[in-house]
């Protein structure tokens, strides 16, 4: 861990650009080999086909450099990937609102290099395509603090890389990995896996990137408040699940006091797992399970941090 944060402390642009275009060429060859170890790729959808190992799922990090850190020690994450026992997966909005984005997307990219057929990155809203900018949105910021007149050329490194990202993930136990929420428009999981390719003239990415559960049983879906995607009801869930052949959703893009949060009778997990300003959340919420762990158990396998 700390030769990893080492070299990201001194890493100079022509590094950085390169070492980002390696992530984007790993990313790319999945797509075209259609494949990596046991995971199975569809464009944009991954599907986990091992079920003999172990998965975290780590939702929003938003730049908290120390919590992410404070989540790989306290599960030996590194040993365990050195090891090949377990699955990570990111759900997204790795930059943005934290005070070391880029930090925390170096370590999760460092990560992908390193162990990529063990490692998905799911893009979150943060990391949405470029008629999608999420706000405030800081990274831009932060990388001219850091590197004055080369950060534009490093920012828009990282947007090539984001628009390469997969969206949604999938496990043989049936459960389903993305960053917002259920696309409510469609009809079949190729057009989940395609949602990047029809984007902007299918509603998929933006959904699957900005929509949220709702939480006053209502039915259908109505226009999101956030400005983007929508809000959805059980229904929604219930139809998405159906189509997916999933048992549940993990998902974040919502900030949660807990770090955590139940919707849709269990159907929905939102993970948030960094801590403090702007949220004021005391608490930071990952999972972590066997894969063959039954999809109505996976609410006993949410951990808490502090």
């Amino acid at each position: 861990m700390e030769k990893i944060l080492n070299w990201i402390s001194k890493t100079k642009t022509g590094e950085i650009i390169d070492f980002i275009d390696d992530i984007i060429k790993i990313h790319e060859e999945e797509i075209t080999t259609e494949s990596s170890g046991n995971l199975i790729i569809n464009k944009g959808l991954i599907e986990i086909q091992d079920k003999e190992k172990e998965i975290i799922v780590i939702g929003d990090i938003h730049g908290d450099l120390d919590t992410l850190i404070e989540i790989m020690k306290r599960e030996a994450i590194i040993d365990k990937l050195e090891n090949k026992k377990v699955y990570v997966v990111f759900l997204g909005d790795y930059i943005d609102r934290g005070v070391k984005s880029f930090e925390t997307l170096m370590l999760a990219l460092k990560l992908k290099e390193k162990y990529s057929d063990h490692i998905i990155l799911l893009r979150g809203n943060h990391e949405g395509p470029n008629d999608l900018i999420a706000h405030p949105h800081t990274l831009p910021y932060e990388l001219y603090h850091k590197f004055e007149d080369e950060a534009t050329l490093i920012y828009l490194k990282f947007r090539q890389l984001f628009n390469v990202m997969p969206h949604t993930a999938k496990t043989k136990q049936g459960i389903i990995m993305l960053h917002g929420g259920v696309p409510t428009e469609a009809k079949s999981i190729n057009d989940v896996a395609l949602a990047r390719e029809l984007h902007p003239q299918k509603p998929h990415l933006t959904e699957i990137l900005w929509n949220d559960p709702d939480e006053s049983g209502i039915q259908g879906a109505y226009p999101s408040p956030r400005g983007a995607g929508k809000i959805f009801g059980i229904d929604c869930t219930l139809k998405f699940l159906e189509i997916m052949k999933g048992e549940i959703i993990l998902r974040g893009h919502e900030a949660t006091l807990k770090g955590y949060k139940i919707s849709h009778n269990g159907k929905i997990i939102t993970l948030f797992s960094r801590i403090g300003p702007p949220y004021w959340n005391k608490s930071a919420a990952y999972i972590y399970c066997h894969l063959d762990t039954p999809p109505e158990k996976i609410i006993n396998a949410i951990r808490i941090i502090p």
